[in-house]
Formats: C-alpha cells, sequence, structure tokens
C-alpha cells in the first residue's frame, strides 16, 4: 500500500520486483517446515495491491528452474544472494525481452571462484562447495562514470574487494545512501533497493543512461521529491521479498516522509 501511495501522481511507471528466497525456489530440497515465513501469501497479497505493477519473478525462476532442471544457479551455495544468472533473468523480466534467455550464452568473466559468503560464515562449513562471482564481459571492458558519497569512480566494480571476507562488495563496494552511474542507453532509471540490486546493475548500462540507486537504510532524503525533480523516466523498487515484507528496511516511512 505504501509503494501505491508513493506512485500516486507521479508521471511516470514505477514497477516492483520481489525477490523469493532460495528457500522458497529450493523448498523441495528442504526438511518440512524449515522455512517459516509464508511467501506465497507475502507474494499474494502484494499481487492484490500492485496488480500489474507487480514483476512476477517467483513465478519466473520457478518455470526457469522447471525448465533446465539441474544447470541453472538462481542463488550461491554459500550466501543469501542470486546469482548474476538470477539477475540477468529478473533484468530480462524486467524489460520484457525474452530473446536469447540462455544465461550460457552471454560473455561473462569470472571475478573470483573463492567467494564463501554469509551462510558460510553463519555455518563455517569446512567442505561447502565455493561460490563463482561472474560479470557480463562489456563491464569489465567498459568505463562508467560512477558517482557515490561525493567522490568519482570509473567502473562499478571495487576489484580490491575481492580480498576482503565479503566478496559481493566487488558490486559497487557495498551499500550507500545513494549512487548514481552514467550507462550507455538514453532512458534514465531511479532504483530503491536493497543489496540484491547491487549484482543487477551489470545488466542495465547499456539500456539507462542515468541510473540512480536509492538504498533507504542510509537515505535520509524525501524519494518522491528525487523521483518527481530528477528526470527520470521510471522507477523500480527491488527488494528481497523477506527484508520488504518484514519493513526492515523501513520502506514507508522513507518513502511518505
Amino acid at each position: 500500500e505504501e509503494v501505491k501511495a508513493f506512485s500516486e501522481g507521479l508521471n511516470m511507471p514505477v514497477k516492483t520486483m520481489l525477490v523469493p528466497t532460495a528457500s522458497f525456489i529450493e523448498m523441495d530440497g528442504l526438511p518440512m517446515y524449515a522455512n517459516t515465513f509464508d511467501e506465497d501469501k507475502a507474494f499474494d497479497t502484494a499481487r492484490e495491491i500492485l496488480g500489474e505493477d507487480l514483476i512476477q519473478i517467483k513465478d519466473i525462476f520457478l518455470a526457469y528452474r522447471t525448465v533446465n532442471p539441474g544447470d541453472i544457479h538462481l542463488y550461491y551455495y554459500t550466501d543469501h544472494h542470486w546469482t548474476n544468472e538470477a539477475a540477468y533473468v529478473s533484468y530480462k523480466a524486467y524489460r520484457d525481452d525474452w530473446d536469447n534467455l540462455n544465461y550460457e550464452n552471454i560473455e561473462k568473466v569470472v571475478l573470483t571462484d573463492e567467494f564463501l559468503g554469509s551462510l558460510y560464515s553463519k555455518a563455517l562449513l569446512s567442505d561447502k562447495k565455493k561460490d563463482i562471482i561472474e560479470v557480463p564481459e562489456s563491464i569489465v571492458k567498459e568505463k562508467y562514470k560512477v558517482s557515490i558519497d561525493g567522490k568519482e569512480y570509473d567502473s562499478i566494480l571495487f576489484m580490491d574487494r575481492l580480498e576482503n571476507k565479503d566478496k559481493y562488495e566487488v558490486f559497487l563496494g557495498g551499500n550507500y545512501d545513494r549512487v548514481d552511474i552514467q550507462g550507455k542507453g538514453n532512458k534514465n532509471i531511479l532504483i530503491v533497493k536493497d543489496s540484491y540490486a547491487n549484482s543487477f546493475v551489470p545488466y542495465l548500462l547499456n539500456d539507462y543512461g542515468m541510473v540512480t540507486l536509492i538504498d533507504t537504510r542510509y537515505y535520509h532524503d524525501n524519494i518522491k521529491d528525487l523521483a518527481e525533480n530528477g528526470e527520470y523516466d521510471e522507477i523500480l523498487i527491488l527488494y528481497s521479498i523477506d527484508n520488504f515484507a518484514e519493513q526492515k528496511i523501513h520502506l514507508s516511512k522513507k518513502l511518505l516522509s
């Protein structure tokens, strides 16, 4: 309902993408009652309120997994975030572009094959398989103007973070209140997000001229004012479903303040 209130009066499309958890998509491999959060109910509620403005990622992931059994990796083994394959499929869904969907057909660069994420840190399983972090090849080759906290960078990748424990921070260096990126396209997009959007960004930069990322955990200005005055063509609200449903990010206060 907060998102609907935020959308009212804006002269641009506002879409919402809620990312299902790995435990929901991989439910058939879990013990009974392992996942206590009712994601079906949360997605049904979101669909009732948002209608066509909700991008049906849950259904898309389940269908994609069914068509490609055993060959897909939508979530890291050792971390709660989605992989770049999942981000790629989600971006194709957002753009309603289903041509050449196969992730294996795009040129990629492996940044590391030594990723042990947040789930590994909690369990500390010595025999756990390490994850691969990969990105589209064009993101490594191209230079982009990136503004974070008043500092300018020429890439969205912070390669030094691959030496840290949390290698997911290779995307944008972590989470900040606001990030502005100049891409190669013509349209401008505002994304209100949590950390799942960080690895979604690489697929935006050939299609959008300006990408602004707002993380409501750190951003204290009025987002609606920014949307109205920032010359954006579209807005995407992108969160993991559990963060969004439990309002860990206090989205309503930030959007309507």
